[in-house]
């Protein structure tokens, strides 16, 4: 039986970590499955066997989720050498995201309190070759294509009841996350950064006739995330990488960010463009905010 063995590229301390959700789904998960698709369809299922890299504990089961969902035959190999017959590097769409241009075609679909136009650096990147937007466009295509994909997998995907807004609560850190654990990059979920008094957030957008739902995506298996996003109204968080799960939302669904990284989110606006859903962004000075104080209740009802 053949094996191909599907790696991670890693680019440093600066590309992201495969243990960590962002990168793990946008940078390994995804494009190889997407990988997996194309190949299976010129090669019987039953003669590959796909090697996919020790991710940590938590990840890993997320693989082992998808490749249950298409029956795909697997390891996960946690050595760095491997017997595989074929390596396969797979793309970086969490890196791809920030270099690509749509936010420059799709600005319309912004509100953002950082000015796009006045980022200097990032059209001059988008000139400087053509290869950029062909690799934009490819990633569309292809992040779309995996999308479909899996949706196409899920049952009962249309009957699930909608959860309204969703008021995405971070996940608290796993030990394998913390200083003594065995994670290459340490911290995760509301360590890093989280959205305070959610309870009285939801409380408040109810009485506004707002249909809203605190929402912890960790707690749940990758199948029952996408069974809630794809039928929710739209999301509220705080940038960070459970909006993966943006995918998983329907086109024209509302995005509210709280944006504590005194950056411009490329990556974040690229995605919401390639998804079709309308970003409303709001900076912050802390890493962990109250709800209470961004209005989202007014934002929701201007936007919608």
């Amino acid at each position: 039986m053949k094996e191909i063995k599907l790696s991670y590229l890693h680019k440093g301390n600066h590309g992201g970590s495969k243990e960590h959700y962002w990168h793990f789904m946008l940078g390994y998960l995804l494009p190889s499955l997407h990988y997996i698709i194309k190949v299976s369809e010129s090669s019987p299922a039953s003669s590959l066997t796909f090697v996919f890299e020790d991710c940590g504990p938590v990840m890993n089961g997320l693989i082992e989720e998808m490749a249950d969902l298409f029956s795909i035959q697997y390891r996960i190999e946690k050595n760095q050498s491997t017997n595989a017959t074929n390596v396969i590097t797979v793309p970086r769409w969490d890196i791809l995201l920030r270099r690509s241009f749509f936010f420059l075609i799709w600005r319309r679909r912004f509100v953002t309190d950082l000015s796009i136009r006045n980022t200097r650096n990032f059209p001059k990147r988008v000139r400087r070759s053509i290869t950029i937007s062909r690799q934009s466009f490819q990633l569309k295509k292809d992040l779309l294509c995996v999308k479909d994909a899996i949706l196409s997998k899920i049952n009962n995907l249309e009957t699930a009841p909608s959860a309204g807004m969703l008021l995405l609560k971070r996940s608290e850190m796993p030990a394998y996350y913390n200083k003594n654990g065995a994670a290459l990059k340490k911290g995760y979920g509301n360590s890093r950064r989280s959205m305070l008094h959610l309870e009285e957030g939801m409380k408040l957008l109810r009485e506004q006739e707002i249909s809203a739902t605190i929402y912890e995506p960790g707690k749940y298996s990758l199948v029952e995330q996408i069974h809630t996003f794809y039928n929710a109204d739209g999301v509220i968080a705080i940038r960070g990488a459970d909006l993966a799960n943006m995918l998983w939302l329907k086109p024209g669904s509302l995005v509210l960010m709280a944006n504590p990284m005194g950056k411009g989110s490329f990556h974040i606006y690229n995605y919401c463009c390639i998804l079709k859903l309308f970003l409303v962004e709001r900076l912050t000075e802390t890493n962990f905010p109250s709800f209470l104080e961004f209005q989202f209740d007014k934002l929701i009802k201007t936007y919608a």
